[in-house]
């Protein structure tokens, strides 16, 4: 039996109920018993409000009535979730100053404390970064909400595969059309993602096996640090040793020239058309919701409230185009990369952003800034 505990208390901080090492004992029915995690709050927990970081998404709905099929599935498991994470507001792509109006950022661990944490799943990312009691979070991922917060943090993140994971019971982009949402681990210990992964995560039954190619994108390496370069080569030469196969040197701008695309558009700008239409319709009913209970339209924060804007703009044949464009650049992909293939490649900035940094308003920002984690390969 489970339920939900008030964590508010009578000192200056709010208290958090860690479940004992002790009194827990894994078992086949229960392989991750005791082992406590805590939630990205854009994902539903029994008992506990969802907020998608939105004071007004708090405000317009109860508590959830049950948990997400993913988070019940790690309660069956054993697990014991102690608390939900904060995040960007529904897990887009926001910086710490000036784009946080509902919430405050967490602060990222690392270095002098005053990094920019990364986003959306900064708070997931910043809790295991910072209490060796927490081993586990969950986050999701849509363009890089699990691995830009990972690479600034200082910890393990998975994404993983699409279909892994039910999406059901999350605020996610668009669930009809797109699959860019993943609900995802992040751990400091490959151990424990290891464990997570094989009892948590569904697999395909045609998995083949170890990589057979390794790509080395030169037109991403090398990367202006030469002690960043360094680990990744040594990591690079680690693999080939390991899988006993020599790196592919590519570049992904040749090989798209040699596709004979008709597109002349960057990747990432239809990714941003896709995003904003998907984010602007699958927020409707929580418009029309707020309106109707508080007779207002919600406040949301500057970069959700630009990417509904160009969400409500676009037209059906926007919409249309956008995804007849990502079929190209999907079946390019498929063309480029092999089952047994995997890239090595760096993972946005050489260094997380000060977090006082003030930023340019978001329609002024360069498109490439509101893609998440993506980065311009061809």
């Amino acid at each position: 039996m489970t339920r939900t505990l008030d964590a508010s208390s009578p000192g200056r901080h709010l208290a958090i109920a860690v479940p004992s090492r002790l009194h827990y004992l894994s078992s086949v029915e229960k392989p991750l018993n005791g082992l406590p995690v805590a939630v990205k709050d854009n994902i539903d927990l029994r008992g506990v409000r969802t907020s998608g970081s939105s004071r007004s998404y708090f405000n317009a709905y109860p508590a959830a009535e049950t948990s997400a099929p993913a988070i019940q599935k790690l309660i069956d498991l054993g697990a014991v979730v102690v608390g939900k994470t904060g995040l960007s507001q529904f897990a887009d792509a926001e910086d710490p100053t000036g784009d946080y109006i509902n919430y405050h950022c967490v602060f990222n661990s690392r270095g002098d404390g005053y990094r920019s944490p990364g986003g959306s799943s900064s708070g997931s990312r910043a809790a295991v970064a910072a209490y060796e009691w927490l081993d586990l979070a969950i986050g999701t991922d849509t363009g890089g909400s699990v691995r830009v917060p990972t690479s600034y943090q200082g910890v393990f993140g998975l994404r993983t595969s699409r279909g892994a994971l039910s999406l059901d019971r999350g605020l996610i982009f668009h669930r009809q059309m797109m699959n860019f949402d993943a609900i995802s681990p992040i751990s400091r210990n490959l151990d424990t993602m290891r464990s997570i992964v094989r009892h948590w995560v569904q697999h395909r039954n045609n998995t083949s096996g170890c990589p057979m190619r390794i790509f080395y994108p030169t037109h991403l390496f090398p990367i202006h640090d030469p002690v960043g370069q360094e680990a990744y080569d040594n990591i690079v030469s680690s693999a080939e040793k390991a899988l006993g196969i020599a790196r592919e040197e590519v570049d992904f701008r040749v090989l798209w020239r040699d596709h004979s695309s008709p597109l002349t558009t960057d990747s990432y700008e239809t990714f941003m058309d896709l995003l904003s239409w998907g984010s602007y319709h699958e927020r409707a009913q929580f418009r029309s919701d707020h309106i109707n209970k508080f007779g207002v339209p919600p406040i949301v924060n500057p970069v959700p409230r630009y990417r509904w804007e160009i969400g409500k703009a676009m037209t059906e044949d926007d919409m249309k185009t956008a995804k007849k464009k990502r079929e190209i650049f999907q079946r390019f992909i498929e063309v480029v990369f092999s089952e047994n293939t995997i890239m090595f490649t760096p993972f946005m900035f050489e260094e997380p952003g000060s977090r006082d940094a003030y930023r340019l308003k978001p329609s002024d920002r360069d498109p490439a800034e509101l893609a998440l984690g993506l980065r311009p390969a061809f």
